[in-house]
């Protein structure tokens, strides 16, 4: 059954990880030395790890319960579902309006009582945090939850959403949970952190916010983010870009548009 790296197994488990790295980089006739560089990154040299055996070291001083079980999950009507079905899980929006949710799950880790997270690799250091996701602006994670909680919920053990975690992959290893549900925060192994104020209010408003976002695509309203581009001189995308602080100042203090062009 599944089981989490133990400190005893990392020996066996960096020179297993190693030998698969070297394989699938050996597979690759790239000569250059940005890619020399990225391999000894990934693999270490001399005395220096590598960032597989960081993460493995990682992996290996987590606390909690949870135990990873599934990797590159594909998301289907349900876990015994045959490969031919369609690939997807259909969440009710209410109103007789239905929302079909597809794609791959990096990783779900599990406890043997039907608990399970689910963890986003991140190969980068820019990624929703907590605020974003509770305001609706983020919905990758509490939908996956979801869709996951209604994959199991007819099988013999249906499965319990306690939270979403990104795992940052780069130069450092970072693991972070905008998502997590306070009650429950002990099996992630973060008993003193805060959790995800209204957890179950904030999975369900997902699916409010989905449907707002799906009624204005169908509306043909694609409102202009006010908040993220920080260029403040030269863009060589200026040409094709939608966004003008100017006037997005003008619509603040006029009391809104709605966005549309």
């Amino acid at each position: 059954g599944p089981r989490r790296i133990r400190t005893e197994d990392m020996d066996e488990a960096s020179d297993l990880l190693l030998r698969i790295g070297k394989k699938y980089t050996g597979s690759y006739s790239y000569k250059s030395p940005i890619w020399h560089a990225t391999v000894a990154s990934l693999l270490g040299y001399d005395d220096n790890p590598g960032l597989l055996r960081r993460l493995l070291d990682h992996e290996a001083e987590r606390e909690g319960f949870l135990h990873p079980e599934r990797f590159e999950f594909e998301i289907k009507s349900s876990p015994d579902s045959p490969d031919n079905n369609p690939n997807y899980v259909t969440l009710d929006l209410g109103e007789g309006e239905n929302i079909r949710i597809q794609g791959r799950i990096d990783r779900i880790d599990t406890t043997p009582d039907g608990y399970f997270a689910i963890i986003d690799y991140k190969t980068g250091s820019q990624y929703p945090n907590g605020k974003r996701i509770s305001e609706g602006k983020a919905l990758q994670l509490p939908l996956y939850l979801l869709a996951l909680e209604k994959m199991y919920e007819n099988t013999d053990k249906p499965r319990i959403g306690i939270g979403g975690s990104y795992l940052e992959i780069s130069r450092k290893i970072k693991q972070t949970w905008p998502l997590l549900d306070p009650e429950r925060k002990h099996i992630a192994g973060h008993s003193r952190a805060r959790g995800t104020t209204g957890f179950h209010d904030v999975t369900k408003g997902a699916l409010a916010a989905a449907q707002q976002y799906i009624n204005g695509m169908r509306a043909g309203v694609f409102p202009l983010p006010q908040d993220r581009c920080t260029i403040s001189s030269y863009c060589p995308y200026s040409g094709i870009c939608r966004f003008d602080r100017f006037r997005n100042a003008e619509q603040s203090e006029e009391g809104g548009e709605d966005g549309r062009d």
